[in-house]
């Protein structure tokens, strides 16, 4: 089956999953001689416990899930259906006090300790879901938030579990209780597959580094001694430096700069942007890193129809390009390419003389790199300012049918997506990984 057809069969499966316990409660009667006001807040209720449920399995980076979407298209939806369960989990009670006739479920502190539970769960639940929508604006660091992330998701749906089992669930017909306990159980493992599973794994199966390169003024490239699976051209895998010293030991994605082609080794090519990849220099050869992957969809060999290319990357965006780059020209299959590349300074620019020197050369498929510099030295002769539809159309012809794969920074993406679709290109032909946890 291809993988369209494998999405449409998830999304049913989720769809489905989602809304089974509220046909369960009309199938077997809980939902007979009721008002409409306790109606809703059992379906929010059940829905929205189902779908926080189904949450860790769209974010434990199992193949069968990842591979047909992507896992930052997997991650995206994680995030708008768990801030959907949050509404639905709030509305509950709102409905059924309005069923009551009075909040007193809400506001009293002398309920039963299962109502007290579903309160304090709800409690958990926005202020998840409020650090989930202005983590940025808070400033909360990554690897807190990560670990926030992590923390909390156990104890909102051991909560929730508690609550909806010992005030209804216990009580109702033996499909629904057999549901619960199904979907729990597939909740608790996919949670453990990724935060034990797949860490521990990685961690034993940890691979050496061998070589740590200098790129740029704040770029380094990785390179470790051993290909520890196959994967796609542009895709990334998590890392995790295992180096001591002192030194951080965080989990983070990186894309795979190397080719598939290349046998005995993998890179990965790091900037310099934060706390933890501040110390990415740190690294020496003989330290070890676990990896876990490959992930991503962001690959010309997924598009094979794709025979005229247009990549655009921004900064260390070259990274996926450049493994695409590097696959295509020691396997050409008749792609013809052009890259533009945007950065800063001169000194911004990675590995330059070898995406020149694939262009020079007449049978690469790369027929042309252009760089763009928005802070040129005096003494530049190239292009300047930002990518716009005038370069575009001066160095490739034919703009409108081509496939465009675009990386680089969020703001710089949108931006370059916002000109090629007043340029006349497809909206299907321009591609795009918007990674974000």
């Amino acid at each position: 089956m291809c993988d369209q057809g494998i999405r449409r069969v998830l999304k049913t499966v989720y769809l489905a999953a989602a809304l089974l316990p509220a046909a369960l409660l009309v199938i077997t009667g809980e939902m007979a001689h009721i008002g409409p006001y306790h109606i809703a807040a059992r379906f929010f209720a059940v829905t929205g416990f189902a779908m926080l449920l189904l949450q860790p399995v769209l974010s434990a980076r199992f193949r069968w899930v990842e591979r047909p979407f992507g896992l930052d298209g997997n991650l995206r939806f994680h995030r708008v259906a768990g801030l959907t369960a949050g509404v639905f989990a709030v509305l509950h009670p709102v409905f059924l006090s309005l069923g009551n006739g009075s909040f007193g479920l809400l506001t009293r502190l002398d309920t039963p300790w299962q109502i007290n539970a579903g309160k304090l769960t709800m409690v958990f639940i926005l202020l998840y879901g409020g650090a989930a929508l202005f983590r940025a604006g808070l400033k909360i660091p990554f690897q807190l938030w990560l670990r926030m992330h992590n923390a909390g998701a156990p104890v909102i749906i051991t909560g929730a579990f508690l609550h909806s089992w010992f005030t209804a669930v216990q009580y109702m017909h033996p499909s629904l209780r057999a549901f619960w306990f199904g979907l729990g159980g597939l909740s608790l493992f996919s949670y453990l597959h990724l935060t034990v599973y797949q860490r521990l794994s990685a961690r034993r199966n940890s691979l050496e580094i061998t070589e740590v390169n200098r790129i740029t003024a704040s770029s380094w490239e990785i390179v470790m001694g051993k290909k520890p699976f196959s994967y796609l051209p542009g895709q990334f895998l998590f890392l995790t430096p295992l180096r001591g010293r002192g030194l951080p030991v965080e989990e983070h994605p990186f894309t795979i700069s190397s080719s598939p082609m290349r046998e005995g080794s993998i890179t990965v090519t790091v900037k310099e942007s934060g706390d933890f990849t501040a110390s990415i220099g740190d690294t020496k050869p003989g330290d070890r890193a676990a990896v876990a992957g490959p992930y991503g969809r962001f690959s010309y060999v997924l598009h094979p129809d794709d025979r005229k290319i247009v990549f655009i990357a921004g900064g260390i965006g070259i990274t996926p390009i450049l493994s695409m780059l590097r696959h295509m020209t020691a396997r050409p299959a008749g792609e013809e390419a052009w890259l533009f590349y945007a950065n800063r300074t001169q000194g911004d620019i990675a590995y330059r003389e070898e995406l020149d020197t694939m262009a020079a050369d007449p049978a690469s498929p790369l027929k042309g790199t252009v760089h763009i510099l928005s802070s040129p030295d005096d003494g530049w002769t190239g292009e300047r300012g930002r990518l716009s539809a005038d370069i575009l159309n001066r160095y490739v012809e034919g703009l409108q049918g081509c496939a465009c794969y675009i990386c680089g920074p969020p703001p710089m993406m949108n931006a370059v997506a916002a000109i090629l679709l007043e340029a006349g290109v497809d909206p299907g032909n321009i591609r795009m990984e918007r990674f974000a946890l």
